[in-house]
């Protein structure tokens, strides 16, 4: 079975002088979320993360950047205890067969627990071991995802006193594996091939996208300004020039309050057609969807469907009987007494 680490997609990569032609974005079929942007200044960008690459000849070197497996912070204990509490909103990532707790004895040696042995049985993940100067977090899910027990774990050490009793631990699913991956560069295909296991069980083909720019530029500073002065509140407009540059004077084109002063505006055009104009007024409102859907709508919103906004409204103008010739028994015949001009 293909098996892809879609983690991996947001991790720092560093890959040797390159062919000018390498430059560009490249994607993959096999792993769609996940893409290589090689920038002309021998750095990588893997999704929102950056990092450095070298390349010799067709052979890429992508070395990922390093970061912290957990985020350890401090909190209050109720126990002689040390509690460590795993964060309720990583628990989906969150599996305790890879990771281990490690702190010091009387003897001064570091002891290390299985995560997953002491939450056997627990309601929470909330598990205690004694207090320590020194907190060891082992992240071994490099071990799981290349299926190599022989492969390095990586251990970080926390200074937290023994006075801590208790601390709350984030496990990082972005940095949890870190390896260095190989890729071959085809220049004929403009591809770049990976062949690492912790990313998929089988090859994964990136292929050119989008060309290097050499050109563009980038902006030398960026801010974010709150009630910016020189916005335009359009709308809150209420007079709109008419822009026409046959006419001496620009003329004043009143907002339509209502579909029958819009009628009204349209019908001092030269080119009227008030065939066009309840035309596309119905066009504005159709729409197809199911019975079960219009339901909903009727539920939920407070306005009526469209088809009742087009079918209740132009029966009311003279117009639109003119126009399309309705007669008395016809589907959409309102007697002239019935006809209400409030739209």
């Amino acid at each position: 079975m293909n098996k892809i680490l879609t983690l991996c997609a947001l991790f720092p990569l560093v890959a040797v002088a390159q062919p000018s032609d390498l430059i560009g974005v490249y994607k993959s079929k096999e792993a769609r979320q996940f893409q290589l942007r090689i920038n002309a200044d021998n750095t990588v960008d893997a999704l929102m993360a950056t990092g450095t690459y070298t390349a010799k000849d067709k052979n890429i070197s992508l070395q990922f950047g390093t970061g912290n497996s957990f985020r350890v912070v401090k909190t209050q204990g109720t126990t002689d205890q040390l509690t460590l509490t795993f964060k309720e909103a990583d628990i989906n990532m969150f599996d305790p067969r890879f990771l281990y707790i490690g702190y010091k004895n009387s003897k001064g040696e570091i002891v290390y627990e299985s995560a997953y042995n002491k939450l056997q049985g627990q309601d929470d993940y909330t598990i205690e071991i004694p207090r320590t100067d020194n907190l060891y977090l082992v992240n071994a899910y490099g071990v799981a995802i290349t299926g190599d027990k022989k492969a390095a774990v990586i251990i970080e050490e926390y200074l937290i006193g023994k006075n801590t009793s208790g601390v709350e631990i984030t496990f990082d699913t972005e940095n949890s594996v870190r390896n260095e991956l190989q890729a071959t560069y085809n220049p004929e295909k403009q591809t770049l091939t990976l062949n690492d296991k912790s990313l998929s069980s089988n090859p994964i083909v990136f292929s050119k996208v989008l060309a290097a720019d050499a050109q563009a530029l980038q902006p030398v500073a960026t801010e974010k300004v709150k009630q910016w002065k020189h916005l335009i509140a359009f709308d809150e407009e209420k007079d709109i020039p008419e822009f026409n540059p046959e006419k001496k004077a620009l003329s004043t084109l009143k907002q339509a309050k209502s579909l029958s002063a819009a009628l009204e505006a349209a019908k001092k055009e030269e080119d009227f057609s008030a065939e066009e104009f309840f035309t596309n007024f119905a066009r504005i409102w159709r729409m197809k969807a199911r019975t079960e859907y219009m339901q909903l709508l009727a539920s939920v919103d407070v306005h009526a469907p469209g088809k009742l906004r087009t079918n209740v409204q132009l029966p009311n103008f003279d117009e639109f009987f003119e126009t399309f010739d309705v007669k008395e028994g016809d589907g959409m015949w309102r007697a002239p007494e019935d006809r209400v001009i409030i739209w």
